[in-house]
């Protein structure tokens, strides 16, 4: 890792874990970190495995190290609002693509 990188992870809100594509959910940011040289993020198929990392101020490089468990195991995206939807600024709405 060079530089820094800001991680946030979510989960989904309810019981419809993997909705169809076009569907409005809620997520609940579960973790927010900067990870920097020495340090990781990390997340499993159960918990914190919708995630958000962005570069630093400075740029960041990272190795982005992951295993499928099915032979058709793929990626999801969220296109997720701006701001939060709730007082307490943890909960977004969020649509599959």
């Amino acid at each position: 890792l060079e530089g820094g990188l800001r991680v946030r992870n979510f989960e989904v809100v309810g019981a419809d874990a993997a909705p169809k594509s076009g569907k409005t959910v809620e997520i609940r940011e579960t973790a927010a970190m900067d990870v920097t040289p020495g340090t990781i993020s990390t997340l499993s198929t159960t918990r914190d495995n919708i995630h958000d990392v962005r570069a630093g101020k400075n740029g960041g490089r990272m190795l982005d190290i992951f295993t499928f468990f099915r032979r058709d195991g793929g990626s999801s995206f969220l296109d997720v609002a701006e701001n939060p939807k709730t007082k307490n600024g943890d909960t977004y709405e969020a649509v599959w693509r």
